[in-house]
């Protein structure tokens, strides 16, 4: 996906903003969760971020655009360049992004959960690393 206009890059730079404004705001206590098999059961700060995430885009986006897949392929981007910009190994980047298999849920949890949840899940479920399960 790629931003060709400002307005893109002004709604992609503003959701960024807004998941670090939140982050900065709840801090440890956000109670971020993924919906796991079920989106709806994710937290409430996540959903509020989606449907956030949804109204700035649905007003930037050309008319003929599929907005599912638009929200998708921005959300992904933006969890890339964090966990990119946050030190992780490409290859923990890639195990990270394929934990979502679609569920935007994820995308917006790797958003907004705390940098040291990000590092917990790595710990914990990465494979090959020694101090996972």
């Amino acid at each position: 996906m790629t931003f060709a206009t400002d307005e893109d890059t002004a709604g992609f730079d503003l959701l960024e903003r807004i998941a670090a404004a939140l982050r900065d705001e709840l801090g440890i206590a956000i109670e971020e969760q993924p919906g796991l098999r079920d989106p709806s059961q994710a937290s409430q700060v996540n959903r509020a971020f989606l449907i956030t995430s949804r109204c700035i885009l649905k007003a930037i986006a050309a008319s003929d655009v599929d907005r599912p897949v638009y929200l998708h392929g921005t959300l992904f981007r933006l969890v890339r360049r964090r966990l990119v910009t946050g030190g992780l190994a490409e290859d923990q980047v890639e195990f990270l992004l394929g934990l979502e298999a679609g569920h935007i849920d994820w995308l917006a949890y790797f958003l907004l959960a705390p940098w040291q949840e990000i590092e917990r899940v790595i710990r914990e479920e990465y494979p090959g690393n020694p101090l996972a399960k």
